[in-house]
């Protein structure tokens, strides 16, 4: 199976949590620069299996590579990475920085293999600064009322 589709700019999630996981995911220039320089000859970008032969994932890479660094970051007296970085915290950044950037709902949903919209809704933080931004930006071309307030008679 090719993950990678090079000549349609796509990436192939094969596998996640369901089987609805399964998606196609646009391949954005940086992340094609970053795979090809990963990519080594005649080798897969992305790993299916270990070395012991069990299905590797990103999360179980992230905790070795991790464990490794803390093992380096104590012998060297720096700090060690905190567990609260996971990466999850960047699978979330991207999800409430594409709706916060115009980005819709229903297409993050895709992007992010859920099956339903009510799962996805967690990325949305509502900011009432933001909403004032937007409703000014559509109100920019509507008709100016002349102010009448000096002329009202209010009734009771």
């Amino acid at each position: 199976m090719q993950i990678i589709q090079w000549d349609r700019d796509r990436l192939l999630v094969p596998y996640g949590k369901s089987m609805r996981s399964k998606r196609d995911l646009p391949l954005s220039n940086r992340m094609r620069s970053l795979l090809r320089a990963r990519q080594v000859e005649g080798e897969r970008v992305f790993p299916a299996e270990s070395e012991s032969g069990h299905r590797a994932t990103i999360t179980k890479a992230w905790h070795a590579t991790v464990k490794a660094a803390n093992k380096e970051a104590l012998l060297r007296g720096i700090p060690l990475i905190p567990s609260t970085i996971v990466p999850y915290s960047a699978r979330h950044t991207f999800a409430t920085r594409y709706l916060d950037e115009g980005g819709d709902i229903a297409s993050l949903m895709k992007l992010l293999g859920h099956s339903s919209l009510s799962v996805t809704q967690k990325y949305l933080h509502p900011e009432v600064d933001k909403a004032a931004e937007i409703v000014n930006k559509r109100n920019r071309k509507a008709v100016v009322l002349p102010d009448i307030t000096a002329h009202a008679r209010w009734v009771n």
